[in-house]
């Protein structure tokens, strides 16, 4: 006789810990986004709250095991969008992928979203008539789509990465058109 109780066990048990990673992530996701609205809000201490928060939340969750990589991926991604932008924003180096204690596809997705992060916080600065902050996003929009530019491999290798690299260069080049706009506007 076939006895599949064992397998449906195992299965039960992955089926749960699958909905506790999904609902974590969510929890996750939510702490870095609200950590990137107190970076442009220019609250940085509320900001440094959320990178703490979900570090320690993607901690618990990557507990669940290599199993689950796949499901840690957007996570991962969000979180390094948060802490690249306040380390940026806040003049501090660009945080490794190594430091950060993400995956390589993250790392890399994660710092191209910042590329729109960055650019937002240029406009607010170019807003605030704050042209030399505007110039430094700037600065650093450009530098991080020039040191992606050369990765170029399939989306089965990268997933997402080149529709991102065509993303960040339309707004670096809409980034460059709108400072240079600024800057002339305000001889």
């Amino acid at each position: 006789m076939i006895t599949t109780q064992p397998i449906i066990k195992k299965l039960e048990k992955k089926e749960s810990d699958i909905d506790n990673i999904l609902s974590m992530n969510r929890k996750i996701i939510r702490i870095c986004a609200k950590g990137i609205k107190d970076v442009h809000r220019r609250d940085m201490i509320e900001a440094k709250k959320s990178i703490e928060n979900s570090k320690t939340e993607l901690k618990k969750l990557k507990k669940f095991g290599n199993e689950y990589d796949k499901y840690y991926l957007c996570v991962e991604q969000e979180y390094t969008e948060l802490v690249v932008l306040y380390n940026l924003v806040s003049k501090n180096k660009l945080p490794s992928q190594k430091q950060l204690q993400v995956g390589e596809i993250s790392y890399l997705n994660g710092i191209m979203d910042c590329v729109g992060e960055l650019r937002r916080y240029m406009l607010d600065s170019v807003n605030k008539n704050d042209i030399e902050t505007a110039r430094k996003m700037f600065e650093m929009m450009q530098e991080i789509y020039d040191a992606t530019l050369p990765i170029n491999f399939s989306g089965a290798i990268l997933p997402n990465f080149k529709q991102k690299q065509d993303v960040a260069r339309r707004q670096v080049e809409s980034a460059r058109s709108e400072l240079t706009y600024a800057i002339i506007s305000k001889r």
